[in-house]
């Protein structure tokens, strides 16, 4: 029995030959021991290269449909011209000798995957160490192809068996069940955006959903996140709030005007108010400091160093939500392709991934292009103005627009034929896309002194005609 895998550094990889031999005789003793494993196995899980060999016959004879047993693949082997190099017909028959059946079969698939694992982890760590030598070797691209890898090991041990329709309808109706509840306790499905009209469109920002935030700049995006991270935050969820574009004093500057309504940013910044006014201030906020909100202001961001913070999170102490401002800010370092638009392509496919395999909402803002301004009329954005990559839209599941026609010199509003409302003050968001529900407007008033978002009240107005647009959506 011949290996080609040498040892590292003067010491034997991680190995388990016994347990190797164990698997292979099963697979060939018991049809029955096949059929519940097949799917189990890899050749490259196997230490030695004789086994590597002898399990890729099995796998050959089994994807042509032919019976496995000790002379069928001994023959396979032999056709070949590989049955000397593995040991010759009498290994394959001690192979079968040295087991009695496979009862323990799945226990042991687990454990040569466990010492493959380790084994590649080492072959990571002399290959970053190489990496770390090479004094042309870019730093960021170093890291980035070291969690990768990582993760993908991770991915690996990860069973991804198919789910039974059975299960999957059970799965289903216990959660309709707890949806009831809710509803009959007039809660919501998701976590609560303290938007009334939002919540009541969405049920709450639900758990593995991309959802792009888009405005063009001086909107209000930034406050709008802001607003969103705090009413997740009262609700005693945890929040993990990436700004690419400001610092961590910045944003908290923000989210205490917002909270308090006493004092503008800029007096606050400018120190112009008195030790009253601060000791107000200090009281007044004393309980955000309870608030589950983390913030990272990592202008350099990876989507990769992103999923590593946030399972850091989850694992030590929970994420149930990642707000992130903004995403043409964020860089893909892995991307060789030098295209902007391919980089974008992959860093949204990227987030989506994220909301998924975290199974939490993740709110991405984004930017809108020039089209918005040179287009003349209302200005009201579409999908075709999100910037530098129509896979946003593509990868998102709900895409909510932000406008505000003050900002435009409008200055009224129909909200019917014969009556006008004043945009003072008004912010208009646009679910224009939502993969699991359905679309429309809500209405905030926007406090510009406090760069905050709450219900509009009195009465939302009604949407005219005279701003309808192109809703189409790629769903």
């Amino acid at each position: 029995m011949k290996n080609t895998q040498p040892a590292i550094l003067g010491k034997v990889p991680p190995q388990a030959i016994e347990l190797e031999e164990a698997i292979l005789g099963g697979l060939m003793l018991e049809k029955s021991t096949l059929t519940k494993h097949i799917g189990s196995i890899n050749p490259e899980y196997f230490y030695s290269d004789s086994h590597q060999k002898i399990a890729q016959s099995i796998l050959e004879l089994y994807a042509s449909g032919k019976p496995i047993d000790l002379l069928t693949v001994t023959n396979h082997l032999r056709s070949k011209s590989i049955l000397a190099e593995v040991g010759g017909a009498s290994y394959m028959t001690d192979l079968t000798d040295r087991i009695s059946g496979g009862a323990h079969l799945g226990e042991y698939i687990l454990i040569i995957k466990e010492k493959y694992l380790m084994r590649k982890m080492i072959h990571l760590g002399m290959e970053l160490m190489g990496k770390g030598y090479d004094s042309t070797a870019n730093c960021f691209e170093v890291m980035d192809y070291g969690q990768m890898q990582l993760i993908n090991m991770v991915g690996n041990m990860v069973s991804k068996s198919v789910i039974d329709i059975k299960q999957s309808m059970g799965d289903v109706f216990e959660e309709i069940a707890k949806n009831i509840t809710k509803n009959q306790n007039n809660e919501i499905t998701g976590v609560s955006t303290g938007l009334t009209k939002l919540d009541g469109l969405t049920g709450g920002w639900q758990n593995g959903d991309l959802v792009v935030l888009a405005a063009r700049p001086a909107m209000g995006k930034t406050g709008l996140a802001l607003s969103l991270s705090r009413a997740a935050a009262k609700q005693g969820k945890k929040v993990l709030l990436c700004s690419l574009e400001m610092t961590h004093k910045k944003l908290s500057y923000r989210m205490i005007a917002q909270e308090t309504k006493m004092i503008d940013i800029t007096k606050m910044q400018r120190g112009a108010m008195d030790l009253s006014d601060l000791n107000a201030l200090m009281l007044r906020t004393n309980h955000m400091v309870k608030y589950g909100i983390k913030i990272d202001d990592d202008a350099s961001m990876t989507v990769m160093q992103l999923r590593a913070k946030a399972n850091q999170m989850k694992m030590e102490g929970g994420l149930d939500m990642i707000v992130l401002d903004y995403l043409q800010l964020m860089q893909d370092h892995g991307s060789k392709s030098g295209n902007r638009e391919q980089e974008i392509s992959s860093i949204s496919r990227g987030l989506k991934v994220l909301a998924k395999d975290l199974d939490i909402p993740v709110i991405a803002l984004s930017q809108l292009s020039r089209a918005v301004e040179t287009r003349g009329g209302d200005h009201r954005p579409k999908l075709s103005d999100l910037r530098e990559s129509g896979a946003i839209e593509q990868d998102a599941d709900m895409v909510i627009f932000l406008y505000r026609p003050e900002y435009y010199g409008i200055s009224e509003y129909n909200i019917d034929d014969d009556q006008l409302e004043a945009t003072n003050g008004l912010a208009i968001g646009d679910i224009a896309k939502h993969r699991n529900g359905a679309i429309g407007e809500f209405y905030m008033r926007f406090h510009h002194k406090f760069t905050d978002f709450t219900d509009w009240n009195p009465a939302p107005p009604k949407s005219s005609s005279n701003f309808n647009y192109d809703r189409t959506a790629n769903f």
